[in-house]
């Protein structure tokens, strides 16, 4: 290696190590009271093709069942450990049609001809949302990868409102992201998947679920809170 490469080189990797992030910019937009974040939230999902089904914590399991009897969602990919994914399954057998469950506790390579050709809908947590854009956002884990909200067909999410912020800006506080690295793997959805072609005619489903469906679950306190 010539000299002039190698010092290029030590140069290189002496400066990486004093680099240090940008801070993320407080932008300290106006928080929107609980019931404007409800509001902005149903209409922009519904502008983005996302069905509500509004809920509780006790009665979300009642209305995922009658959700999947009503769409005849037989199949479905649920977490490997998540406490949602168990309620799930403990409610299973009240649902007025045979329900078929698969975890994901097993590679994906061992799992990609069930997810891509057999599954019907899958089911995930959310870490929290964003009001302003209707934007869920996910944090996949080991339990609950990223593949199952980005290949079945069908996408169910819990939302629990007392998770849900203004804006971007106060999702970064939520998570703590000015103090810590952003998560690599943190997915944003804001609705189904979509696609255009050069006429701009949008599709829907041609590279992810054809389908966005938030059981939104009212577990925030009666008191209106601005933060």
């Amino acid at each position: 290696m010539s000299s002039a490469r190698e010092n290029i080189l030590q140069r290189l990797r002496g400066a990486s190590k004093n680099i240090k992030p940008a801070p993320i910019p407080n932008m300290q937009l106006p928080a929107m009271s609980m019931a404007d974040r409800l509001t902005q939230l149903t209409n922009a999902m519904q502008l983005a093709h996302t069905q509500i089904i509004d809920t509780t914590e006790s009665e979300w399991p009642a209305a995922l069942l009658l959700l999947a009897s009503e769409q005849k969602l037989k199949h479905w990919l649920i977490s490997s450990a998540s406490a949602s994914a168990q309620k799930f399954a403990d409610n299973a057998g009240l649902c007025q049609q045979p329900l078929t469950l698969t975890r994901y506790n097993k590679s994906f390579a061992l799992l990609k001809e069930t997810v891509f050709h057999q599954i019907d809908a899958s089911l995930t947590d959310t870490a929290g949302a964003i009001a302003d854009t209707g934007t869920l956002l996910l944090l996949p884990s080991v339990a609950e990868p990223r593949a199952m909200s980005l290949v079945p067909p069908v996408h169910v999410a819990l939302l629990r409102t007392s998770t849900l912020v203004s804006n971007f800006n106060e999702l970064i506080v939520q998570q703590g992201w000015p103090d810590n690295a952003m998560p690599t793997n943190a997915l944003l959805i804001s609705g189904p998947s979509k696609t255009a072609d050069i006429q701009q005619t949008l599709a829907y489903g041609a590279h992810g679920p054809k389908a966005l469906i938030v059981l939104l679950i009212h577990d925030h306190k009666e008191l209106d809170r601005n933060h």
